[in-house]
Protein backbone atom coordinates (compact mmCIF):
# COMPACT_ATOMS: atom_id res chain seq x y z
CA UNK A 1 0.00 0.00 0.00
CA UNK A 2 1.26 3.19 -1.02
CA UNK A 3 -1.08 5.97 -2.82
CA UNK A 4 -3.36 7.68 -1.15
CA UNK A 5 -5.31 10.73 -2.37
CA UNK A 6 -5.21 13.56 0.11
CA UNK A 7 -8.85 15.59 1.10
CA UNK A 8 -9.51 18.83 2.74
CA UNK A 9 -10.74 16.82 6.24
CA UNK A 10 -9.15 14.14 7.88
CA UNK A 11 -12.96 12.40 8.15
CA UNK A 12 -15.69 11.12 5.90
CA UNK A 13 -13.52 10.70 2.67
CA UNK A 14 -15.70 9.03 1.03
CA UNK A 15 -18.29 11.58 1.13
CA UNK A 16 -15.75 14.08 0.14
CA UNK A 17 -14.36 12.11 -2.72
CA UNK A 18 -17.96 11.86 -3.57
CA UNK A 19 -18.69 15.48 -3.83
CA UNK A 20 -15.46 16.76 -4.88
CA UNK A 21 -14.49 14.22 -7.63
CA UNK A 22 -18.09 12.45 -8.33
CA UNK A 23 -16.68 8.96 -6.72
CA UNK A 24 -19.46 6.21 -6.65
CA UNK A 25 -19.91 4.80 -3.07
CA UNK A 26 -20.31 0.41 -4.10
CA UNK A 27 -21.18 -2.07 -1.65
CA UNK A 28 -19.16 -4.81 -3.22
CA UNK A 29 -16.25 -5.30 -6.02
CA UNK A 30 -14.89 -8.26 -8.35
CA UNK A 31 -11.39 -6.70 -9.33
CA UNK A 32 -11.05 -8.10 -12.21
CA UNK A 33 -14.77 -7.09 -13.49
CA UNK A 34 -13.95 -3.45 -12.36
CA UNK A 35 -14.06 -0.95 -16.02
CA UNK A 36 -10.96 0.03 -17.48
CA UNK A 37 -11.56 3.62 -16.83
CA UNK A 38 -12.37 3.17 -13.33
CA UNK A 39 -9.97 3.11 -9.99
CA UNK A 40 -10.93 1.56 -6.79
CA UNK A 41 -10.42 3.53 -3.83
CA UNK A 42 -10.88 1.97 -0.56
CA UNK A 43 -11.69 4.64 2.54
CA UNK A 44 -10.18 2.54 5.54
CA UNK A 45 -11.36 4.15 9.40
CA UNK A 46 -8.72 4.67 11.28
CA UNK A 47 -10.35 5.97 14.18
CA UNK A 48 -8.31 9.57 14.63
CA UNK A 49 -8.50 10.10 10.39
CA UNK A 50 -9.52 7.94 7.34
CA UNK A 51 -7.21 6.95 4.51
CA UNK A 52 -8.29 7.06 0.97
CA UNK A 53 -6.10 4.19 -0.43
CA UNK A 54 -5.55 3.66 -4.45
CA UNK A 55 -6.41 -0.31 -4.98
CA UNK A 56 -4.35 -0.36 -8.51
CA UNK A 57 -3.41 -4.16 -8.62
CA UNK A 58 -5.42 -7.37 -7.17
CA UNK A 59 -2.73 -7.32 -4.51
CA UNK A 60 -3.58 -3.92 -3.01
CA UNK A 61 -7.04 -4.56 -3.55
CA UNK A 62 -6.79 -7.97 -1.37
CA UNK A 63 -4.95 -6.12 1.02
CA UNK A 64 -6.82 -3.21 1.65
CA UNK A 65 -10.13 -5.55 1.98
CA UNK A 66 -8.31 -8.18 4.01
CA UNK A 67 -11.13 -9.44 6.28
CA UNK A 68 -8.95 -9.89 8.84
CA UNK A 69 -8.77 -6.18 8.74
CA UNK A 70 -11.70 -5.21 11.06
CA UNK A 71 -11.45 -1.10 10.80
CA UNK A 72 -14.31 0.29 8.70
CA UNK A 73 -13.79 0.36 4.77
CA UNK A 74 -15.82 2.12 2.19
CA UNK A 75 -15.54 1.07 -1.29
CA UNK A 76 -15.63 3.37 -4.25
CA UNK A 77 -15.22 3.96 -7.80
CA UNK A 78 -14.15 6.96 -9.38
CA UNK A 79 -12.49 8.30 -12.89
CA UNK A 80 -8.90 5.91 -13.32
CA UNK A 81 -7.11 8.85 -14.62
CA UNK A 82 -8.05 11.55 -12.22
CA UNK A 83 -7.15 8.70 -9.45
CA UNK A 84 -3.77 7.81 -10.87
CA UNK A 85 -3.12 11.91 -10.50
CA UNK A 86 -4.79 12.73 -7.25
CA UNK A 87 -2.84 9.75 -5.74
CA UNK A 88 0.16 10.66 -7.76
CA UNK A 89 0.60 7.19 -8.98
CA UNK A 90 2.38 6.41 -12.75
Amino acid sequence: MGYYIECPKRIEKATQLVRMYGAQVVAELVFNKIPEDKAVIVVVDNLTFEAAGLAYNEAEFKAFTNPNDRRRKTLLLMDKKLAHELSGFN
